[in-house]
């Protein structure tokens, strides 16, 4: 604020004596009209800057957290996903095993995604908050499960349960891939789009 001020100060006082002494010489009112009317303009001027300044500052913040956040839910979210594809050793049932992991290989790309475009982060809040936390704890309880020595129709009916519910995440994981890459098709598009109408303006 003092600086706006004083720079603006000091430009009025210019303006008043480079008007009155070399452009309007004998004139006193004309002078200080334009170097008041001059010493608004560049207080507005400098103003201008100093926010167009601060607005770039909070945006490169912006990116900074954006880029910070992204990596921290990417490094976490690979963490779960490899504890997820370690309980696969404790799975008699092959089956079982290799649909687990192929949903970790699709969490794994969706991890990969959000690594090069920090700004999908938000699209994929719901498979950070919820399905990736939901697909651990069902594994994790269909291995405590399974390993248990007797198993009885209750704990049969589970399973199978869970073994259900594991296509129907497998499907989730690939469509939330597919909604993330989205924005990349669109992106590639543009480009393609705008390179050939300028291709075809230059002949």
């Amino acid at each position: 604020m003092k600086t706006r001020t004083l720079l603006s100060l000091f430009a009025g006082i210019g303006l008043y004596v480079l008007f009155s002494r070399v452009i309007l010489v004998g004139s006193i009112f004309l002078p200080l009209l334009i170097a008041i009317l001059g010493l608004v303009a560049i207080r507005k001027i400098i103003k201008w800057i100093q926010d167009k300044l601060a607005a770039a500052g909070v945006a490169d913040e912006f990116v900074d957290d954006t880029n910070e956040r992204a990596l921290q839910a990417v490094k976490e979210g690979m963490d779960k996903l490899r504890k997820i594809r370690n309980n696969t050793r404790m799975i008699k049932n092959n089956e079982v095993a290799e649909k687990i992991q192929e949903i970790c290989r699709v969490g794994v790309d969706i991890f990969d995604n959000i690594k090069k475009h920090p700004e999908d982060l938000r699209r994929a809040k719901q498979f950070l908050n919820y399905y990736l936390d939901a697909t651990e704890k069902i594994v994790n309880q269909y291995v405590e499960l399974s390993q248990k020595r007797e198993i009885n129709d209750e704990v049969k009916a589970s399973l199978e349960n869970a073994e259900e519910i594991l296509s129907t995440i497998s499907e989730t994981y690939k469509k939330q891939l597919h909604n993330l890459m989205e924005n990349d098709v669109m992106d590639l598009n543009t480009e393609i789009t705008v390179l050939k109408k300028t291709m075809k303006l230059e002949g």
